[in-house]
């Protein structure tokens, strides 16, 4: 299961993808995500810790929030976040489109 965007390439099915998929966040939404508020001093790695059981899946939130970076100039205090209620759905869903 990859944990890192960067290590997805060399993860997926044991195959080498050379590119990450081209995906846009409302094809990771699901009904069942849940929403927070940024609150002083938390960061996108502390939320996938708390809510997907690994800071490593930060990327997984900024995927599906349209973030850049983990540092996004849009990451400021009362933003609501959109956090994945399954980590293994999303994977599901980019391993699927780099298998296309």
């Amino acid at each position: 299961m990859a944990t890192s965007r960067y290590s997805y390439q060399t993860i997926v099915n044991s195959k080498f993808i050379s590119t990450f998929p081209q995906i846009s966040p409302e094809e990771l939404q699901s009904s069942d995500d849940i929403f927070v508020k940024l609150q002083y001093g938390k960061r996108i790695d502390n939320l996938a810790y708390e809510y997907l059981g690994d800071g490593r899946y930060w990327w997984v939130i900024a995927l599906l929030n349209g973030l850049n970076t983990p540092f996004d100039d849009d990451l400021i205090v009362g933003k609501i976040i959109r956090i994945p209620s399954s980590i293994n759905n999303i994977l599901s869903i980019l391993e699927n489109k780099a298998n296309g």
